[in-house]
C-alpha cells in the first residue's frame, strides 16, 4: 500500500513577485483616474460630447407600403419609414381620411391607414409626405 500524498501549502504566484515592478494587464484596475493620461486617445476625454455640439445627425425620407392590396372590410394598407425626428408625416388618397404621424427620436414612423370608399379591382394613389420629399403608392381594393 502507498503512503499518503503530502500537499504542500503553495503560496500565489504574485505574492512572491518584486512589488517594484512595473504594472502589468492584471493590475490595470489598480490605477486612478489621475494616473491616467488626457490626450485625444484616452476614453475620459469628453471632448467629442459637448452639448454645444451643433452637428446633428441627418435622417433622409424613407416611406415603404406593407400590402398594397386588401381584401379587408374596410381595406387598409400600412406605411413606415423614416424622417427627420419629430417630423409629421401625411399618407393621403381619394378613399380615405388624411392619416398624419410624427416620426419618432430615432426617426421612425408608422401608421394603417383604412380606404374606406375604395372601389373594388380599381388602382389609385396614396402619397406619402413629409413636407419635403414625397412617395407614391398604388393601392387597390380587392374582392
Amino acid at each position: 500500500m502507498r503512503p499518503p500524498r503530502r500537499r504542500r501549502k503553495r503560496r500565489a504566484h504574485h505574492a512572491t513577485q518584486d512589488r517594484t515592478r512595473s504594472p502589468g494587464p492584471a493590475d490595470h484596475h489598480r490605477r486612478t483616474r489621475a494616473d491616467r493620461t488626457h490626450d485625444d486617445r484616452s476614453p475620459t476625454n469628453d471632448d467629442h460630447c459637448r452639448a454645444d455640439d451643433d452637428r446633428t445627425p441627418t435622417i433622409d425620407f424613407t416611406a415603404q407600403a406593407r400590402y398594397g392590396s386588401c381584401e379587408e372590410d374596410p381595406p387598409y394598407d400600412e406605411y413606415s419609414g423614416t424622417a427627420a425626428p419629430g417630423a409629421t408625416v401625411w399618407v393621403t388618397s381619394a378613399h380615405s381620411t388624411t392619416a398624419p404621424t410624427t416620426a419618432d427620436g430615432n426617426g421612425d414612423w408608422f401608421v394603417r391607414v383604412e380606404f374606406p370608399s375604395a372601389p373594388a379591382n380599381e388602382r389609385f394613389d396614396v402619397s406619402v409626405d413629409d413636407g419635403n420629399d414625397t412617395a407614391v403608392f398604388d393601392f387597390v381594393r380587392t374582392v
